[in-house]
C-alpha cells in the first residue's frame, strides 16, 4: 500500500490511536523490562511511519490543520517520557540499526536542543512567566525610585540609573510579550553564544538580574548612597544639599534611623527646631538615647525661644525635658554611646 492510500482519514486514524495507547501503556509502572523495551521499540517505529505519512500528506498537499493539531499532541505525551527512554540500554544499538535521521528527535531523549518546541513547550511557559514576575518587580522598583531622582532635581548619575532601568525595562518587557522583541532578544543571545534552546533561561536570567538590582537599589543600595552624600555635604557645611539627600533616604525608607537623625540636625543648623524635633521624634519613639537626647535639647531651645533662662519655671514642659533627658542619659550609660 503506497503512503497516498494511507491518507484516508481513518487508516491515520487508526495509526493516531494505536500509537496514543502503546504510549499509555508504556508510561505504566512496574512494566516488565522485556515488555518495555519491545514496546518502546514499536513507538520509535511506528512514529517513524507516522512521520513519512505526514510528508507524503504534505507533498499532496493534503496535509490539514486536525492532522497536525493530532501529532503536536501526541510529540507532547510522547516527549514527556523520555527519562522511560533512556532506561533502556538497547537504544543506541537501535540507533545504529535503523539509523534514524537527526531531525526524528523521538530516537534522541538525552538531546534537549533537537527536539521540537512542542517537547519543551511547558518549560518555556515556565521561565517566561519567570521573567514576567521579575520584570514585574522591577516595574515596582522603578514606581519608587523615579519619583525620589526628581526630589532636588536630577543629577548626571541619577539620570543615568533612571535611563537604564526603563530601557532595560521596556527592551525585556518587550522580548517577553512581544513576537518582534523576541526575535531581537535571540538576536542579542546568539551575539554571545547563548544555545537557542536556553533562550528562555536567558530572558529570564537577565529579568531576575534587573530586578534583583532595583530591588536592592531601592531598598538598600540608594538609602546608602543617599545617606553617605548627605553625610559629606553636611560635614561640608552644604545644608540644603544635605537635606535633599537626608529626604531622598526617607522617601525610600520612612523609618530610616540614620536618615531622620542627620535630618534633625541639618535642620536643628538651619534653626527650623520644630522640624527638627518632628524628625528626632521619629526615632525618639523609639527608645534610641541619641534621639532621645537630641529631642531634649531642641525642646529645651524652643523654650528659650519663649523665656528667659532665668525666668524658666518647673512646669509640665520642663518636666518632659528632665525626663528625656533622664532616660537619655540613662541608655547611653548602658551602651557607652556619644549625644553629639
Amino acid at each position: 500500500m503506497s503512503f497516498a492510500s494511507v491518507s484516508d482519514a481513518p487508516t491515520f486514524q487508526e495509526r493516531v490511536a494505536h500509537l496514543t495507547e502503546q504510549l499509555e501503556r508504556f508510561a505504566q509502572k512496574d512494566l516488565d523490562p522485556t515488555v518495555r523495551d519491545e514496546l518502546a521499540l514499536d513507538i520509535l517505529c511506528d512514529r517513524d511511519t507516522l512521520q513519512a505519512i505526514l510528508k507524503d500528506l504534505a507533498k499532496h498537499q493534503q496535509l490539514e490543520a486536525a492532522t497536525v493539531s493530532e501529532i503536536d499532541a501526541l510529540d507532547r505525551r510522547l516527549a514527556t517520557l523520555d527519562s522511560k527512554f533512556l532506561a533502556i540500554a538497547a537504544l543506541p544499538r537501535w540507533r545504529d540499526t535503523f539509523d534514524p535521521g537527526p531531525n526524528a528527535w523521538w530516537w534522541f531523549p538525552e538531546a534537549e536542543g533537537s527536539k521540537p518546541k512542542i517537547a519543551t513547550r511547558r518549560r518555556e511557559i515556565f521561565w517566561r512567566g519567570v521573567s514576567v514576575v521579575s520584570l514585574l518587580a522591577t516595574a515596582s522598583a522603578a514606581s519608587t525610585i523615579l519619583p525620589v531622582f526628581s526630589i532636588g532635581g536630577f543629577g548626571l548619575g541619577e539620570a543615568l540609573a533612571s535611563a537604564g532601568q526603563v530601557t532595560g525595562l521596556a527592551v525585556l518587557g518587550r522580548g517577553v510579550l512581544t513576537p518582534e522583541g523576541t526575535k531581537a532578544l535571540k538576536q542579542f543571545c546568539a551575539r554571545f553564544s547563548i544555545p537557542g534552546q536556553w533562550y528562555s533561561e536567558a530572558i529570564a536570567a537577565f529579568s531576575i538580574t534587573l530586578g534583583a538590582l532595583s530591588m536592592w537599589a531601592a531598598q538598600d543600595g540608594l538609602p546608602r548612597w543617599f545617606n553617605y552624600a548627605a553625610n559629606q555635604h553636611y560635614q561640608q557645611g552644604e545644608l540644603e544639599e544635605a537635606r535633599v539627600n537626608y529626604q531622598k533616604t526617607l522617601s525610600l525608607m520612612p523609618n530610616n534611623d540614620e536618615a531622620s537623625l542627620g535630618l534633625g540636625l541639618v535642620y536643628e543648623s538651619l534653626g527650623q527646631l520644630k522640624e527638627a524635633g518632628d524628625s528626632y521624634r521619629q526615632v525618639a519613639d523609639q527608645g534610641d538615647p541619641i534621639a532621645l537626647s537630641r529631642l531634649a535639647r531642641v525642646q529645651f531651645s524652643l523654650l528659650l525661644k519663649t523665656k528667659r533662662s532665668d525666668t524658666l519655671l518647673r512646669n509640665q514642659q520642663t518636666s518632659e525635658v528632665e525626663a528625656l533627658l533622664k532616660l537619655a542619659l540613662h541608655r547611653i550609660d548602658m551602651r557607652g554611646l556619644s549625644t553629639h
